[in-house]
């Protein structure tokens, strides 16, 4: 069973009379277990298993930087929220896609631009979980990047200090596992 825990998104129960959809959890309850905060502005009182963790759906890493989704992101959002015309634009078009994956469409489209991606976190829309130093994760595992050359800017290559070996994982996965020599 999962435990919540205040910040968590999630999906209320639609067969409820207290609001249903998104929300994030604001607190521990006195006499239900979470007072939650609906998107759309109310707040209610749930138990856990009226709630399901939308966790997996709701954060989003790029470039080394994870980003949470705090509010749904929506074309009627960004304009209320004053998004510029090419903006509202862009999640106006019919994708044909589910809610779920607005938050790596908007964060991918926004990441072109730095302001952009800073409007969405000012209006409240993301936060920045976490920020990763991808040259220092790379460089501590054996896998360097390169800094001349051609593809210098976007590769990476397999050190020499190590040997490498393909291995399948307990769950079937190939995994390329340096080992020192």
């Amino acid at each position: 069973m999962k435990t919540f825990k205040v910040g968590d998104r999630v999906m209320v129960d639609e067969g409820l009379e207290r609001g249903k959809g998104s929300a994030t959890i604001t607190s521990v309850g006195a006499l239900y277990d979470f007072i939650v905060h609906h998107d759309d502005g109310d707040d209610w009182a749930y138990n856990k298993d009226e709630l399901t963790l939308l966790e997996d759906t709701m954060e989003y890493t790029k470039d080394g930087v994870t980003y949470r989704q705090l509010k749904d992101i929506t074309v009627k959002a960004l304009v209320l929220a004053g998004a510029d015309d090419e903006y509202v634009e862009y999640f106006g078009m019919d994708y044909n896609i589910t809610e779920q994956i607005w938050l790596r469409i908007a964060i991918d489209f926004s990441s072109r631009w730095p302001e952009r991606l800073q409007w969405l976190v000012d209006q409240g829309f993301v936060e920045v979980v976490e920020e990763i130093d991808i040259n220092q994760i790379l460089n501590s595992s054996g896998i360097d990047v390169r800094h001349s050359g051609v593809l210098a800017e976007k590769s990476v290559f397999l050190s020499s200090r190590y040997f490498w070996t393909l291995e399948v994982d307990d769950e079937g996965i190939q995994c390329l596992v340096p080992k020192r020599k």
